[in-house]
């Protein structure tokens, strides 16, 4: 059986190393089948969300492979239902595709093969577990966001008109790298932008669009952060 394999990792904050583990993965599974993996057919896509098929070019790539008629492998290996896709609905319906097409699919952590008869019973079920757990994380991660707003912190982005200050661990506490331990970011008014941001405020009330204001400082030559 010749075989193509796909990995991905979610975003720039993930270890790039997570491909190459996913890779091995599936190739020891091929060694252990003695079946072949095809240098030339290894797809994967780089910190990019598994959550839409919108931006993984390797994904569409490889879907594209599989439903032409000069496909030149019978399988593909994922290491894991979440590497090919966290949302239900795409998980089931390329499953479905890629089985009507005689692609077989196969997850090897999960040992999901799509030619078993529960297989695709299995696929939905780890594929609503998936869809949850990134629900459940953007729940936390914006929960969180909203604490360190409160506290006067930094939820992360560029900010026109304001600083920010790092705070330390009052504790003392140190790093891996035996740094200070950073809590967070404070933020200040930066004196300097204020007034712009006054004026913005200002002109909105007064009833000036968005548009308006934006060609306004941009006529000005004001920066962007």
């Amino acid at each position: 059986m010749r075989c193509a394999v796909y990995a991905r990792y979610s975003t720039d904050m993930q270890s790039p190393a997570s491909i190459e583990d996913q890779l091995r993965n599936c190739q020891e599974f091929a060694v252990r089948k003695g079946w072949q993996v095809l240098e030339d057919h290894v797809y994967f896509d780089r910190a990019i969300s598994g959550t839409a098929r919108e931006g993984r070019q390797a994904f569409e790539r490889l879907v594209a492979r599989a439903l032409s008629p000069l496909r030149d492998f019978e399988v593909i290996l994922v290491d894991d239902t979440s590497r090919l896709s966290r949302d239900l609905v795409d998980q089931v319906s390329v499953f479905r595709q890629l089985k009507f097409h005689g692609v077989n699919l196969v997850y090897v952590s999960q040992g999901i093969d799509s030619q078993h008869e529960d297989a695709e019973t299995l696929v939905a079920v780890h594929g609503l577990v998936d869809s949850l757990y990134v629900k459940e994380l953007a729940k936390k991660t914006h929960r969180g966001l909203t604490g360190k707003v409160l506290k006067n912190m930094s939820a992360g982005g560029k900010l026109y008109g304001y600083h920010t200050k790092s705070v330390p661990d009052p504790s003392g506490r140190q790093d891996e790298r035996g740094q200070p331990l950073i809590l967070g970011y404070e933020i200040e008014i930066a004196q300097d932008e204020s007034e712009v941001v006054r004026e913005i405020f200002t002109w909105f009330t007064e009833g000036v669009s968005l548009r308006c204001i934006a060609l306004r400082l941009n006529e000005r030559g004001v920066p962007h952060p």
